[in-house]
């Protein structure tokens, strides 16, 4: 991502800007982007957690930032990959503010920790 929205500029308790909060699911927000109207930002708050939205409104993905503002992983379930389905839920790697090629299962601490707030975005179990 680039240009506006792409960075964090120390709005407390808001989304970034070129973004905007359209609801919350288990505390954690939900964004969507105001210019592109997908996609979610590559800088954030130290530590904070969203769900991004695809052009059409629907939530597509969960993204965790790091102590530092930056990317550190993504869940996703929209895409299929590597023989899996639409729809399989696996996670993304992001070094040096880059997403990484690869897919991977959630651990089973992961599916735990986050399977309500995968099922309530998706409306399925």
């Amino acid at each position: 991502m680039g240009g506006r929205g792409a960075s964090y500029s120390g709005r407390r308790g808001r989304a970034p800007r070129g973004y905007r909060t359209v609801g919350k699911i288990r505390g954690i927000s939900i964004v969507r982007n105001t210019i592109k109207k997908s996609g979610l930002p590559t800088r954030a708050p130290a530590n904070s957690v969203y769900l991004g939205t695809n052009s059409i409104g629907k939530i597509v993905q969960l993204r965790f930032y790091g102590k530092d503002g930056q990317v550190i992983k993504d869940i996703d379930w929209v895409h299929s990959f590597a023989g899996h389905r639409n729809g399989t839920v696996h996670w993304h790697k992001w070094k040096n503010n880059k997403r990484e090629e690869g897919h991977y299962p959630l651990s089973k601490s992961d599916i735990k920790k986050y399977k309500d707030i995968i099922e309530t975005a998706t409306e399925k179990k």
